[in-house]
């Protein structure tokens, strides 16, 4: 078979943690694939997984995909929840250059927006899988708690299955509004009057953790975007910096513009990261922190791209954090 999708130029491959392939972006009326193991696919696929669940090597290497009949060169990346738990395998197959002259090799923000795309799917699928059988615990529970006395014993246990209900639900909704991020509605937008109301928003939380806002934004400083999606964008990054001063600190924003784009800078006094969590921040459901999914970060690059801009982050152990929003001028 040598029926590929014409519209990819590299595959995007979603394997469970047993090596059962649960997602992909291959042309599924041409490939009927989805339930095989990772071994049946591959040549040599049971070593290789076998190396790559142990996460021993995330280096990409050639492989022949079988039921393609093609050679390509796999990104491995392995998917893993804030405990260390692996959720998934994703496999990005890249067309092999040098067997394929024709092949144009794809920037890293396709191979990502390609990755995160399938990662939604699947997590679209999970939260609607557990949603229903939530919902009923919880509205059993709720009626065991209503008609049991309020001195009952089990009161205590009911209420802790119920607050950890309302948890679940709250993770099922993040993975569903990951999913779901809608196509930006663009517009002129005023950068002093978008940063007021954000000021607006978070002074209070901020005030109450002893950070200091200060802001430094240019009058008449526009850019082109969905007003909504950015403050969203923008809150994230204060809430994460925020979180980086547990003892209090400084978040400084300030704008700049170039030839070529206008910039906004985030600069917190925080604890900094090392090189290895630094690079890995915008991976989704990479967290450090003990209660969170670890999309926030994700679906704010995701926004960025969605807005033809970028998205940069630079830290240092003990020095803080910057990130910057570019915003390319020619869109403006």
């Amino acid at each position: 078979m040598n029926v590929i999708n014409k519209s990819l130029s590299h595959l995007v491959l979603v394997f469970s943690p047993s090596g059962k392939l649960v997602s992909h972006s291959l042309d599924s009326q041409d490939f009927h694939i989805n339930g095989e193991p990772f071994a049946s696919l591959f040549e040599g696929g049971a070593s290789l997984f076998d190396t790559l669940s142990r996460n021993e090597t995330s280096v990409p290497g050639p492989i022949l995909f079988l039921p393609a009949e093609k050679h390509y060169i796999y990104i491995p990346h392995l998917l893993k929840d804030p405990s260390g738990t692996t959720l998934a395998l994703i496999m990005t197959l890249i067309p092999d250059t040098s067997l394929q002259e024709d092949s144009a090799f794809p920037d890293e923000r396709m191979i990502r927006m390609d990755r995160l795309a399938q990662v939604g799917q699947l997590a679209a699928s999970l939260a609607h899988e557990i949603r229903n059988p939530l919902a009923g615990i919880s509205a059993n529970v709720q009626v065991l708690a209503g008609t049991s006395p309020k001195n009952d014993p089990n009161q205590k246990t009911y209420a802790m299955v119920l607050e950890e209900v309302a948890r679940m639900e709250k993770i099922m909704k993040d993975l569903l509004d990951y999913a779901r991020q809608s196509q930006p509605h663009m517009e002129s937008i005023s950068l002093p009057v978008l940063f007021e109301k954000i000021k607006c928003l978070i002074s209070a939380q901020l005030n109450k953790q002893n950070i200091k806002l200060a802001m430094e934004i240019q009058e008449d400083l526009r850019v082109r975007g969905d007003p909504g999606q950015l403050i969203q964008v923008c809150l994230n990054l204060i809430l994460n910096a925020s979180g980086a001063m547990p003892k209090g600190g400084e978040i400084r924003i300030q704008s700049e513009k170039t030839p070529v784009a206008v910039k906004i800078i985030f600069k917190d006094s925080g604890c900094g990261m090392n090189e290895e969590t630094l690079f890995k921040i915008f991976d989704p459901f990479f967290t450090t922190k003990a209660k969170g999914l670890g999309l926030g970060l994700t679906i704010a690059k995701k926004i960025m791209d969605d807005h033809a801009g970028s998205m940069e982050a630079w830290s240092r152990p003990g020095q803080g954090t910057v990130i910057t929003l570019s915003f390319p001028i020619k869109k403006i």
